[in-house]
Order: structure tokens, then sequence, then C-alpha cells
């Protein structure tokens, strides 16, 4: 019995100078019984909330891009560069394009391909970045000769952290061809960092 009491006293002097030195950040999110959602992924899901159609303007941009770029090579080995070029005509700050084997090892098996852009996403941008990545990955994989199953677009935004949004090729196609909202596009995206 004596032991018992010696053990308990020890755990609980131990947990007193736990709570002592955590910080009060992390005693509110302990207390809460949750970690706290990063703010790239707020602005991630409040921009999905707020999903508005990309307007005429924009749209007729987008659209002037895909005609300047018509005549590029959209093939296995040029769409990286082809995606990238489009993607700067586009005035979206892209840094890098890659095309992959599928990061799923089951559709890697089969021969599919993934598509990662890496981009800053700076505070004053919001989520017509996405819709325009997306729009260029339908315009791209309708045009191209290869089996590519996923969009990854990797968002860098500093202060607030980082994260990726994975979109299905099909949604893009559909999206690209007006067969599906900005918002049904962004709401079958799935979110991770």
């Amino acid at each position: 019995m004596k032991f018992f009491f010696a053990v308990m006293v020890s755990l609980a002097v131990h947990l007193v100078l736990i709570m002592a030195v955590m910080p009060s950040s992390a005693l509110k999110e302990m207390e809460s019984g949750r970690t706290g959602e990063s703010d790239i992924a707020k602005r991630y899901a409040d921009g999905i909330n707020r999903a508005l159609p990309l307007d005429a303007q924009a749209l007729a941009s987008l659209e002037g891009v895909v005609a300047r770029i018509s005549g590029e090579d959209w093939s296995r080995q040029s769409f990286p560069g082809t995606f990238l070029a489009a993607a700067k005509e586009a005035g979206l700050p892209a840094k890098e394009v890659e095309l992959v084997p599928a990061l799923d090892s089951d559709r890697s098996k089969q021969g599919r391909l993934d598509i990662i852009v890496k981009t800053k996403w700076p505070e004053e941008r919001g989520i017509s970045d996405l819709l325009i990545y997306g729009f260029l990955a339908g315009e791209g994989t309708l045009k191209s000769n290869f089996s590519s199953h996923r969009l990854w677009v990797y968002l860098d935004a500093e202060d607030e952290g980082s994260g990726r949004a994975a979109f299905e090729t099909m949604d893009c196609r559909y999206f690209r061809n007006g067969k599906t909202s900005p918002s049904g596009f962004l709401y079958n995206s799935t979110w991770s960092e």
C-alpha cells in the first residue's frame, strides 16, 4: 500500500511539473481535446466555402493562355515544361512542375502518373489559383499521351505554413470543359499537411 501511495505521489508531482513548463497555447489545445487547425488549412477551407466561379474576364484570360499554348507539346516528356510555361503565362507563382510515378503504390503499379505543382501561396492570393491549376491540368491531360490520375498542388504560404491539395485529373477535365462548377471541383479535393 505504501509503495502504491508513493507511486501515485510521484506521478502527481511529475504531472504538475509538466503542466508548469507547458506553453499556455498547448494547455488550451490539450484542454479542448484537439490540436489547433493551421493558418494555411483555415485559408484553404475558407476558400472552398466561398468558392465563387471564375468571373467572365478571368475565364476569358485563361482561355487566351490556352489558345497561346495550343501548339505546345503536352506529351509525357514535355508536359512539365509546358505546364510550367502555361502557369507563368497565367500569372501564377508556380516554381516547379513534375510528372512522377503515382504517389500511391497501387496506382503506381498500374503505370499511373501524378502531376506535382510546387507553388508559392502568398496571403494576398485566393483559392482561384487552385482553380487555374486545375483548369490547366485538365487542358494538359486532355491533350496528353499518358495515363495521369492525380494533380498535387504543394502550397508554400511561408508564415502560414505549407500543405498540399490533391485533385483527380478527371475532375480537372470536367472543370476544364465546364461540366463541374468551381465549388464542386474544390469540394472533391483532399487536403493534407
